[in-house]
């Protein structure tokens, strides 16, 4: 039996897993193209503080906004990030916010301040790549405090009303509401 030589085994076997490789890395750049879809976020979601945190921590994948670094270039990698890209985005898009109604951004803030507090966002492996996106006790706190008037109350009823403007015009038509039920009770 004739012994094929070790180096020709090893060219082959280094054909093969580029030819693997080659064909993942199409298949990645095909399924995943680095583009974010049209529409942006318009600033304040809740403050300029507020803002800052969240494009910082979470905009990546939970925006229309995300930036795509070298390691999204990666087979299997690449599609795997889209992935938690195209999730993030269903559950929650910061794009979006100007067109969700009161109730759903109050309920969206809630959910995401619970999900931060319970540790599950941002998820692990985005912050070792990311450590800036860590939060810290101040932000979580600056979250909170200026999320706490958008929330939904013990009676289920949304509290936030849209962005800050959104909110004094409704506390000032409520004001109003007030004022002429008392001058038709006279």
């Amino acid at each position: 039996m004739k012994r094929i030589p070790f180096r020709r085994v090893l060219r082959i076997a280094l054909l093969a897993v580029a030819v693997v490789f080659g064909l993942a890395w199409g298949i990645g750049e095909i399924a995943y193209p680095r583009t974010n879809p049209p529409g942006r976020h318009t600033p304040p979601i809740l403050s300029a503080g507020s803002d800052e945190i969240l494009r910082r921590a979470c905009f990546d994948c939970h925006s229309n906004e995300s930036i795509h670094p070298w390691y999204t270039h990666l087979p299997v990698l690449n599609l795997l990030i889209a992935d938690h890209i195209r999730e993030g985005r269903e559950e929650l898009n910061f794009s979006d916010w100007d067109s969700m109604g009161a109730e759903a951004r109050g309920e969206a803030l809630e959910e995401s301040l619970e999900t931060i507090q319970e540790g599950e966002m941002p998820v692990v492996g985005y912050t070792l790549l990311h450590p800036d996106a860590l939060l810290s006790e101040a932000d979580l706190a600056t979250l909170q405090a200026d999320a706490s008037p958008f929330l939904p109350t013990e009676g289920g009823e949304g509290g936030g009303h849209g962005n800050r403007e959104d909110r004094e015009k409704h506390e000032r038509d409520e004001e109003g509401g007030e004022h002429d039920k008392d001058n038709d009770r006279d």
